[in-house]
């Protein structure tokens, strides 16, 4: 178990004088990061002064994805909460706090890589299906460079990705449906730039292996009306700082439980119609696998619905003894 405190900052250009940036009010966060024989978890809490701006996010590995939800200050217990499950294996970036978390501390973490020299980006991305879009979008794609520390050479010491010359974004069909948006960007940046630079500052031994303790998470953008592709000014900027790391079962065994139930959005299984998941209760955090007979019976009659066919098919109604089955619908 890592616990760790980030702070962020953004910049915005001045159009009329690109050496100068105005700062926004930088952002603190506190983060647990938690990894046992391949699984790992990450809890991200957000320490916006204004209460009901707190929040808590909830990232963690499980069978075929990830599942994550977020938990807001205030909110009642009895409130149910909703689990999106995407079929990668890291967080979704649109929260820098936990995808930096990951960086740092997930041992030889499984990017998206496509080729020794290709990977899809980690891009902002909002919650639902259309994030999976995104992210395996073939336009997201971007060069990259990996180093890892040593000795050991289990945790990523800088990890480089280019934006590759477009902008894959989110736009709105005219029934107010999520659609994804590819630009290109204008010269000369359209033959690519530096967008994302992750980079561990600081280390301490453990057990032999060099193990991070302050790291840090660049992005960057072009200027305004340069000529130069490499006329980047840094958009912002997340600085994590280690203050306390464990191997004690005991903090893995007391680590705080999710809900007692959530209600799943599962966006694993593949061919989904557009913005549609399979939905259903989950107790105890206990998750099955995309393989599960009753999660591929609404996948396929969910399939059959969007073909036109009635999709009438005999389920299950419970997942493994805890996981009741629900009616799926759209998702935001």
């Amino acid at each position: 178990m890592v616990e760790a405190s980030i702070t962020s900052k953004w910049f915005r250009p001045n159009p009329t004088n690109t050496t100068l940036l105005t700062p926004e009010q930088p952002t603190q966060a506190e983060v647990t990061f938690y990894f046992s024989n391949g699984w790992w978890q990450v809890v991200a809490k957000n320490l916006d002064p204004r209460p009901s701006y707190r929040s808590t996010q909830h990232s963690m590995k499980i069978p075929d994805g990830v599942r994550e939800f977020i938990l807001f200050e205030g909110t009642p217990d009895s409130a149910m909460t909703v689990a999106n499950v995407y079929p990668i294996a890291f967080p979704t970036p649109g929260d820098r706090k936990r995808i930096l978390a990951w960086l740092s501390f997930c041992p030889h973490p499984p990017l998206p890589v496509i080729d020794g020299k290709k990977m899809h980006r980690f891009i902002f991305v909002p919650m639902g299906g259309i994030a999976v879009d995104l992210l395996n979008h073939p336009q997201n794609v971007g060069d990259y460079t990996a180093s890892y520390l040593q000795p050991g050479g289990m945790f990523l010491s800088e990890l480089n990705i280019t934006n590759n010359g477009v902008s894959v974004d989110i736009t709105f069909d005219k029934g107010g449906n999520p659609e994804v948006e590819v630009r290109p960007s204008a010269a000369p940046w359209d033959k690519g730039f530096l967008g994302f630079q992750f980079e561990v500052l600081e280390t301490t031994n453990c057990n032999g292996i060099a193990f991070p303790i302050r790291t840090v998470l660049r992005h960057f953008y072009p200027t305004y009306n340069s000529k130069m592709p490499d006329e980047l000014y840094m958009a912002g900027i997340s600085e994590l700082v280690v203050k306390r790391i464990s191997f004690a079962a005991s903090d893995l065994a007391n680590r705080k439980p999710a809900p007692s139930i959530l209600l799943a959005d599962d966006f694993r299984p593949p061919n989904l119609p557009k913005n549609q998941s399979v939905r259903y209760d989950v107790t105890d955090d206990v998750w099955q696998p995309v393989s599960d007979p009753n999660i591929q019976a609404v996948a396929r009659r969910l399939r059959l619905a969007a073909d036109g066919d009635g999709g009438i098919e005999t389920v299950d109604n419970d997942l493994n003894s805890k996981a009741n089955q629900r009616p799926e619908r759209k998702s935001p």
